[in-house]
């Protein structure tokens, strides 16, 4: 009878949801038991803009609690990044209870709305999204229509892992249905329910579980069934949009402990066909070069890679690295990468970082500085700081971490000679970017050092040649 009156209520919510929330048990505890996550929590609530919040909500007889992921970062002692909430408001009701306090601008879209979310900028200081109760009511592994509801336990089943279905409201009073607490002390990482169903509700879940895992999750250590499951639904990637894939990827590639869950997504989910990467191929015993479904790495590049940048962090070499300097170990040349980066709409600056790193990662390993500074030098001038940073990244690439201050704190010289002065000596405009070029060589011939009175020399020189003599 109960679960059927859940049912007539919210006749649109999933029966697969409604089962999950129910089966769901509240573990309800106050945040003192965790000291760290205590003083962190004590800092947050301290802050005046997020009283105001609070004021506004509870005088309304609304409910608002922190959700997701700042939960889950404040219980592993990480200062959350963003402040999220969760409220049993309506955003129409949310709109309506803060449009005209003082200090305080909405900031809405449509799109935002029909998923329940509001953004609230307090005093110009801080921002805090807070979004409905909600389930989601037809998916179609991308997008969800929503229902608001009026369940904090509802809400916590649509959500994809259990470290992130955690409430906290700002009592200290924290909200577990699904143990998810405990997970994050085990280094457990899983789905939310069925994990078919959390895979299938939006595919680029996949992703998230390897991220957090690399993050949370506890080296060599997956549920094979939820790895099964991961596997079998992996093609639904295909629907995904690149931006999405490559955000994701990102954010994993940043983790210095991310070699595990990168071997377990090319090796044994086979991802790599989602993001670009070339089949392998056989070769038969009629010496026939064949494709095959094998997307596999050989992961000793990759691997190599990780330490030298986790050396050059520990070192204090370096404070981190470029998510695409990692992943250019996992690209075999420059024809693989221009199916990646039509895969996974790579920006260009992130493409050519790649290409860089690529192209050089063999000979970059000899280090000679004076010739790396005189191609920055040589680089056009709206492309020198592109090209500084594609430098430092290889450099940390091959583990050259004394040669990053030589380049990075480099002032590159200024070419002490103008085009006017070639104006006139002539009469082809397209020699003169001939000739500056010429120019350019042979200052950085001399290190850089000659003067305009010597260039004007050499530019007299070059007007006696056969390719520029009028």
């Amino acid at each position: 009878m109960i679960f059927n009156s859940i049912v007539r209520k919210f006749c649109t919510i999933t029966t697969v949801q409604l089962k999950t929330a129910l089966k769901a048990k509240l573990s309800r505890k106050m945040l003192a038991q965790n000291t760290e996550a205590l003083n962190i929590f004590s800092q947050i609530s301290k802050i005046p803009e997020l009283k105001i919040l609070e004021n506004i909500f509870t005088s309304n007889g609304y409910e608002l609690r922190m959700a997701g992921g700042a939960v889950r970062d404040l219980l592993c002692g990480i200062q959350p990044n963003d402040i999220d909430f969760a409220s049993n408001a309506r955003p129409d009701q949310m709109i309506e209870i803060m449009r005209n306090k003082e200090n305080i601008r909405l900031i809405t879209t449509p799109a935002g709305e029909r998923h329940g979310t509001v953004t609230a900028r307090i005093n110009d200081k801080h921002q805090f999204e807070i979004t409905t109760l909600r389930i989601d009511k037809n998916t179609d592994g991308r997008h969800a229509e929503v229902v608001f509801v009026n369940d904090w336990k509802i809400d916590a089943s649509r959500r994809d892992l259990t470290i992130n279905s955690l409430f906290l409201d700002l009592n200290g009073i924290l909200y577990d249905y699904f143990d998810g607490e405990n997970d994050l002390k085990n280094k457990i990482i899983r789905f939310v329910g069925d994990s078919e169903a959390r895979i299938r509700e939006d595919y680029i879940r996949i992703f998230r579980y390897f991220r957090f895992h690399a993050r949370f999750g506890c080296a060599k250590k997956h549920d094979e069934q939820t790895l099964s499951t991961i596997k079998a639904n992996c093609d639904g990637l295909q629907i995904i949009s690149g931006e999405r894939i490559w955000a994701e990827m990102k954010r994993i590639l940043v983790f210095k402990d991310c070699s595990d869950v990168i071997d377990v997504m090319l090796n044994d989910v086979n991802i790599g066909k989602h993001m670009g990467f070339n089949a392998n191929e056989c070769t038969t015993g009629a010496n026939q070069v064949l494709q095959n479904d094998d997307y596999s790495r050989d992961l000793s590049e990759f691997r190599k890679v990780v330490n030298n940048l986790k050396n050059g962090v520990e070192s204090e070499a370096m404070t981190g690295w470029e998510a695409s300097t990692l992943f250019a170990s996992l690209i075999k040349d420059s024809t693989e990468l221009l199916n990646v980066v039509k895969r996974l709409k790579l920006s260009n600056n992130e493409k050519d970082c790649i290409l860089f790193i690529i192209t050089n990662r063999e000979t970059m390993i000899n280090g000679d500085i004076n010739a790396l500074r005189k191609e920055l030098t040589l680089t056009p001038k709206p492309n020198q700081n592109n090209y500084r940073k594609c430098i430092i990244e290889c450099l940390k690439y091959c583990g050259l971490f004394s040669e990053i201050a030589a380049i990075s704190e480099w002032t590159i010289p200024e070419f002490p000679f103008t085009g006017h002065l070639i104006a006139g000596r002539v009469k082809k405009r397209t020699l003169i970017k001939d000739i500056i070029n010429e120019l350019k060589t042979f200052w950085a011939k001399t290190g850089f050092e000659a003067t305009e009175e010597q260039l004007k020399e050499e530019l007299e020189r070059l007007l006696q040649t056969d390719r520029f003599k009028e």
